[in-house]
Parts: C-alpha cells; structure tokens; sequence
C-alpha cells in the first residue's frame, strides 16, 4: 500500500515479483480534486472504489462519465485492480483501501528508525510488547465478546438483513434477494463462507463445517452465537447481510 510514489512502484517491480500492491484512495483523490474538484465526483470515486463486484465498479464509473467525461479519462493509466475492491485479488485477503496502518506504524516508530538494526528492532519489539498488553487490559472492560465497535457493526448489519429473503438451494447454499431501493440477489454459501457480493470472499478464514454447525443451532441465542463465531473467526462481513441473519 503505498501513496503512489514512483521510486516505490519501481522498486516493487524489480524486489517484490509477486507482491501485490494497491494504492491509497485518499491519495489518489488527492491528485483526482487538483483537476475534478466536483464533490459529486468524489463520491462516486469512493463508491467505485469501495464496490466489491465488476457491475457495481463500471455502474459507479459510468455514472462520473455523465457527471463528466474527462473525470474518467483521468483514470485511464491507473490500474483499478490497484485501488478498487472489485479487482482486488482474494487470495491476499486484505481490502484495505487506506494506507493509514501504515501511517501509524510509521509514526509509532520515529524514535527508533535512526537506530542501528538490532537496536532499532528492539526498541520496535518493547513498543509492540507494551501496546499489546495495554490493548489486553483496555479487553476486560468490553462488555460483550467482541470489541464495541464491531458490536455496532453487527447490530446495524443485523438490522439490514431484515431487507433480505433467503431460499435454501442446498445444505449450505441459498439464494439471497434483497428488496426496496438497493435490492440485489446472491449466492451465499454458508460452508465456504463466500458470497457472490464478494465483500467477505478472500477476507474472511474459511470454518470448518464442523465450527459453522455450531454457529447455527436455532436453540441458541443471537449474542451465544456471536460468541461461538467469534472464538472460532467466523462472524462474516458479508454485504447482503445474509450471514449475519443466519446467526
């Protein structure tokens, strides 16, 4: 992930073979507003950007294209593969579109960068260290199994999915259609635990059969199966929300 700097793109060439590399959407608006500083059009960039499927990218672009041609055109030697969800592999199971992880890493380590290497990653090591136990205490207030912020997450998914009607194709396989305004229709597959919107595909571990039957029971509670899911990395970030609905 990086900001576009043109050394780095070489570099990563010539040293990383087959690393994949995306670049920061906040940065590339940066460089998009200095030409197209509509506000309409940067929604629609973040829209193409945060979109999952191919339709739903060339939707968004075609939709800037009316706003105004030329705002595409600016795209035409950028790669969408590089800095839209709808291209990004699955395989690196990573859909960041900011570099602010790596930002933050980078400022945490100012102080030691200067360092000889040992001295340097030692110092790197006792930061970590430290912050991983402070985070470990910060735990022991969370009220619920999950941090707060994702609980959020999960509730507001869980009432969305109440927009969606599921029909069962096999043990696992259902079709999902959504209703109202932004209705769309998927494959969801609760064994893999992919989706055909694609948001979870590649992000998320693929359970067990054995671990997502337990997520699944209808005798238990919505928060017990959060619980269980989220012992065994299973709660989904699906887009249709079906997942969520199961639990």
């Amino acid at each position: 992930m990086t900001d576009k700097q043109k050394g780095l793109d070489n570099a990563l060439k010539v040293l990383f073979l087959n690393s994949v590399h995306k670049h920061c959407v906040r940065h590339l608006h940066n460089n998009f507003k200095q030409k197209h500083p509509r506000e309409v059009l940067k929604q629609l960039m973040w829209n193409a950007a945060r979109s999952t499927t191919v339709p739903w990218f060339n939707k968004h672009m075609d939709e800037m294209k009316m706003v105004k041609d030329k705002a595409v055109d600016w795209f035409d030697d950028k790669n969408p593969s590089h800095w839209s969800r709808a291209l990004f592999k699955e395989e690196t199971k990573c859909d960041i579109l900011l570099n602010n992880l790596c930002e933050s890493f980078n400022s945490s380590i100012l102080l030691a960068r200067d360092k000889p290497i040992l001295t340097m990653l030692e110092r790197i090591r006792m930061d970590m260290m430290v912050r991983n136990a402070n985070r470990r205490v910060a735990c022991e207030k969370w009220k619920d199994v999950v941090d707060p912020r994702i609980k959020k997450m999960l509730d507001k998914v869980g009432q969305r999915a109440t927009q969606y009607i599921s029909h069962r194709g096999g043990e696992f396989v259902f079709q999902v259609t959504g209703f109202g305004e932004n209705g769309s229709q998927h494959a969801v597959d609760l064994g893999l635990h992919t989706c055909t919107c694609k948001r979870s595909n590649g992000h998320q571990p693929h359970p067990r059969n054995q671990d997502l039957s337990r997520t699944r029971p209808s005798s238990l509670k919505r928060d017990e199966i959060i619980e269980e899911a989220s012992k065994n990395h299973l709660i989904p970030n699906c887009g249709c929300d079906f997942c969520i609905r199961r639990l």
